[in-house]
């Protein structure tokens, strides 16, 4: 069966007894005041303007929107080509300008530190302009990597880095990066656990970890994850 038909028919099948007793009272309505109400309403003045929408949700309920509108600047997205033997591949993934003097953290197998030197990681920023990247550090225990944009002009937007020890389970928090190649792509959801350890999660490097169920696919490696307050955590 089609998953999708069997949806609608029992969306529909939910909806039609709350559209019938919507109509029973907008019935019952007109049977207490009468016609008379329709007869209420002022006629409209030819060459109106039409009105303005109105916004009624608070500001609030943006603050996801806000917050990447906030980051995704800082967030880049990182390619290398690596040559192993008679084929040529293409590693991508993500990472985020710490200093405006375009130094960036990413993960360390997004790259290739130790490949030749003729085929250096390539940095896109969020509107569009690339540059080369050199390696500066990088740290195998815990996956981490520091690049340095060659010839960035000017000072580059960058994230402020948060304090992990603050969050709480429950907490928001938001992902950003370029899963499958999708530069530019924000998903959301809460910290599940704060200290999940490495032997939890059956991963040889040390150190604790945060949980979160925010959707983080392929190519979102060495993007941030942020707070609402726009930092990294």
């Amino acid at each position: 069966r089609d998953p999708f038909r069997i949806f609608s028919a029992l969306m529909l099948s939910r909806a039609f007894p709350l559209f019938s007793f919507g109509c029973t009272l907008v019935g019952l309505r007109y049977l207490l005041q009468g016609p008379s109400v329709a007869a209420e309403a002022a006629p409209v003045p030819k060459n109106t303007p039409p009105p303005q929408r109105v916004d009624v949700v608070p500001d609030a309920a943006y603050f996801i929107a806000n917050a990447a509108q906030a980051a995704l600047p800082a967030v880049v997205e990182i390619r290398q080509v690596v040559n192993r033997g008679w084929a040529a591949a293409e590693k991508r993934g993500s990472g985020f300008i710490i200093d405006p003097s375009g130094i960036v953290l990413t993960n360390l197998h997004v790259i290739e530190p130790n490949f030749n030197p003729a085929f250096p990681p390539s940095v896109q920023l969020h509107d569009g302009r690339q540059y080369k990247a050199d390696i500066l550090q990088f740290d195998a225990s815990t996956d981490l990597a520091v690049l340095r944009i060659r010839d960035a002009h000017g000072p580059l937007p960058y994230l402020e880095l948060g304090q992990s020890a603050e969050l709480h389970p429950g907490d928001w928090v938001i992902a950003l990066g370029s899963p499958e190649g999708l530069s530019n792509s924000v998903t959301a959801g809460v910290v599940s656990n704060v200290s999940r350890h490495a032997s939890e999660l059956q991963l040889a490097l040390r150190g604790s970890y945060i949980q979160t169920d925010a959707n983080i696919n392929s190519g979102n490696s060495g993007g941030p994850l942020i707070n609402v307050r726009a930092q990294v955590v």
